[in-house]
């Protein structure tokens, strides 16, 4: 399978067992809450000896449905190159997922997602700067 064959996480999982000589010094990492880059997000990580194998973000869309990929601000996976670093420029190995469907990072159903994530995470932080105390609260 070549990285440009992804379509899912299954698609992920057998790119690492390819990837990984005897699969014996693969680990995984994944965030224990959904926290990540302001869209609720899951990072998941795999590795190969310490070296960087793949990133994913992943969401999870209810209770009664299992994680897809997601990222509307940017890649949803990201493999990594031969030295195990991760480089989201690489085009030919970052992946942009949307409620995991794979879309072109250049269409109007990505761009749309883009721009209502970053507005969302704008009036977040908007939201946070809300609740620090103002210069009036100190009486200047």
């Amino acid at each position: 399978m070549r990285k440009s064959d992804i379509q899912s996480m299954g698609d992920i999982a057998r790119l690492i067992l390819e990837n990984a000589a005897d699969g014996n010094n693969i680990t995984s990492s994944s965030s224990a809450t959904y926290d990540k880059l302001g869209q609720s997000l899951r990072e998941n990580e795999f590795n190969n000896n310490g070296k960087g194998l793949v990133m994913f973000y992943t969401m999870k869309p209810s209770e009664n449905e299992n994680d897809k990929l997601h990222n509307a601000a940017g890649p949803a996976v990201i493999f990594a190159d031969s030295s195990g670093n991760y480089d989201p420029e690489n085009e030919a190995n970052v992946f942009y997922f949307i409620y995991g469907e794979k879309v072109d990072p250049n269409s109007k159903e990505y761009k749309a997602a883009e721009s209502k994530a970053s507005s969302s995470a704008m009036k977040q932080s908007g939201d946070i700067g809300d609740t620090l105390p103002g210069a009036e609260e100190y009486g200047f």
